[in-house]
């Protein structure tokens, strides 16, 4: 079994292979959506298991998968692409969907507080209390670590507070702005 069959490029230099410096090979997680249900795997390439089970590559070429799964033999056609697997394995077909990785972490969740995601220099501020603001709109900026970050209202509505002025330093979680949504 080859890791990771399914990458852009799987023999690259930054092909995730579970390497650790002081240890095995760290097993590698992956999740796929089918049936709107997450499922995760635990796939150690070192010793040969998917969760634990024994799974062995026998041929995989031409869209064609056979693999020996705890002593069994097991053949599937598989069609993988960038973000979606199809399994036509025993006369059913089953597609899995890379899940959104930053889709329980929209904006939506956040209550509207914009903190510093690292210590850095507020460069500019251009909202004041009291100003409706629209989704995504442009807040103010700020440099840490040579980057420059834009701060951006999380959703449309009116900033009830502006604790930063342009030059200032500020902590790490420091709170920039908050916006309230609208109703």
């Amino acid at each position: 079994m080859n890791s990771p069959r399914f990458a852009a490029d799987p023999g690259g230099p930054f092909a995730p292979d579970g390497w650790r410096s002081a240890g095995p090979k760290a097993p590698t997680l992956v999740a796929l959506e089918h049936g709107g249900e997450v499922h995760e795997l635990k796939v150690d390439v070192a010793n040969q298991t998917i969760d634990g089970r024994r799974v062995r590559e026998r041929r995989l070429a031409d869209h064609v998968a056979v693999l020996t799964i705890e002593g069994h033999d097991e053949m599937a056609i598989v069609n993988a692409q960038a973000h979606t697997v199809e399994v036509s394995w025993h006369g059913q077909r089953f597609v899995f969907e890379r899940p959104d990785a930053f889709g329980d972490h929209g904006p939506a969740v956040g209550d509207g507080t914009l903190v510093a995601p690292m210590p850095g220099t507020v460069l500019d501020v251009l909202v004041t209390v009291g100003q409706q603001v629209v989704e995504g709109e442009t807040l103010g900026a700020m440099e840490a670590m040579k980057m420059e970050l834009a701060l951006k209202a999380p959703f449309a509505g009116t900033v009830t507070e502006v604790n930063v002025v342009a030059g200032q330093q500020v902590a790490l979680g420091a709170t920039l702005i908050v916006v309230e949504e609208s109703a």
